[in-house]
C-alpha cells in the first residue's frame, strides 16, 4: 500500500470533512510500510501567501476539492514511524529528540529552506543551500537545524568542528516562519574550498558529528538575505502565531486492530508532547 496522488486528496478531504478550517497542517501517519515512498517523509504544499522565502504564492485548494476560504496550507506523509526507530516504537517521543526533529522538518517546509544572498558581485547566491536546493548546505553553520544543518564551532584558524544537527531551527529560519524578526537574525557563516581529511567537501556532502573540516569562512548578514530575497510578507507580529497540525493515522484496508492499535498509541504520546518541542525551538 501506499499514499499515491488520488488518495492522498481523499484523506485530505476526510480530514477537513470531520474538522473543517480547523487545521493549517495535516500530518498523515502510515500503519504500514508506505511502498510508494520506501524511507522518505515529505511536505505537500498546497497554498503559500508568503513572500520573502524563496516560494511562489499559488493556491492549488481547488485541486484538492477544498473551498478558497480556510486555514490549510499543505500536509506531510510521515510513513511509517517504525521506520524511522529501526523496527522498534522505543524513545521515538522524546522531547527536542530524533523523531521529534523529523516531525518539526516536515512541519516547517511550510516556510523551509530556500533562502538566498547577494553576495559579493552583487549576484543571489544559492551557496546556502543543499539537498533538493530546498534544506541547508551542510557547509553552512546553520545552528544544527533540523533541515540537514549543521552546528559549527569556528576556531579561527581556518577549521571548523561540526557539533551535530536536528537540535532546532536557525535563528534565518525563524524569520522566515515569521518567529524572528529580520533585525534579530544575527551573522552567520558559511565554508569553501572546505576538506574533511584529503576528501573535497560539496553541499550535500555527509559530515558527521564531531568531524572537524578545514576551508575558508564566507560571512552572511541580513542585509544580503533581503537584498535578495526583499522582505518577509507578512511581516513578524502580523501572523497568528499559532500552527495547528492534525496528526492522523492510516491504516490499510482490512488491517486488524492488533496490528494498528500500537501506532495510534505511540502517535497519541507523540501528539501529546511534540508541541513543547515546537514551543522550545521556536
Amino acid at each position: 500500500f501506499g499514499i499515491t496522488d488520488a488518495n492522498e486528496v481523499a484523506i485530505v478531504q476526510e480530514v477537513l470533512a470531520n474538522y473543517p478550517a480547523v487545521f493549517d497542517t495535516i500530518q498523515i501517519y502510515t500503519a504500514f510500510l508506505d511502498e510508494a515512498h520506501v524511507g522518505t517523509a515529505y511536505y505537500q504544499s498546497i497554498r503559500n501567501t508568503v513572500a520573502g522565502i524563496g516560494l511562489l504564492g499559488f493556491d492549488s485548494r481547488g485541486s484538492f476539492g477544498l473551498p478558497p476560504d480556510g486555514r490549510l496550507s499543505g500536509f506531510s506523509n510521515m510513513n511509517d514511524m517504525l521506520m524511522w526507530g529501526n523496527g522498534s516504537f522505543d524513545r521515538l517521543n522524546t522531547i527536542e529528540g530524533f523523531y521529534h526533529g523529523v516531525i518539526a522538518h516536515e512541519l516547517s517546509h511550510r516556510w523551509l529552506f530556500r533562502m538566498q544572498f547577494t553576495n559579493s558581485t552583487g549576484m543571489p547566491s544559492t551557496a546556502l543551500l543543499g539537498r533538493q536546493q530546498a534544506h541547508w548546505s551542510t557547509l553552512a553553520h546553520a545552528y544544527g537545524s533540523v533541515h540537514d544543518g549543521n552546528d559549527y564551532v569556528e576556531y579561527g584558524d581556518g577549521t571548523f568542528t561540526n557539533q551535530g544537527t536536528d537540535t532546532g531551527f536557525s535563528p534565518l529560519e525563524l524569520y522566515a516562519m515569521g518567529r524572528l524578526p529580520a533585525d534579530q537574525v544575527e551573522d552567520f557563516y558559511y565554508v569553501t574550498e572546505a576538506f574533511l581529511d584529503t576528501e573535497m567537501l560539496e553541499e550535500q556532502s555527509r559530515i558527521p558529528r564531531g568531524a572537524t573540516i578545514r576551508g575558508t569562512k564566507v560571512d552572511v548578514n541580513m542585509g544580503q538575505i533581503l537584498d535578495a530575497m526583499g522582505p518577509r510578507n507578512p511581516p513578524f507580529e502580523v501572523e497568528d502565531p499559532y500552527y495547528r497540525a492534525a496528526f492522523v493515522l492510516v491504516t490499510a484496508p482490512g488491517q486488524a486492530r492488533s496490528e494498528w492499535e500500537p501506532y495510534l498509541n505511540v502517535l497519541q504520546e507523540v501528539q501529546r508532547d511534540f508541541p513543547e518541542t515546537w514551543r522550545l525551538w521556536t
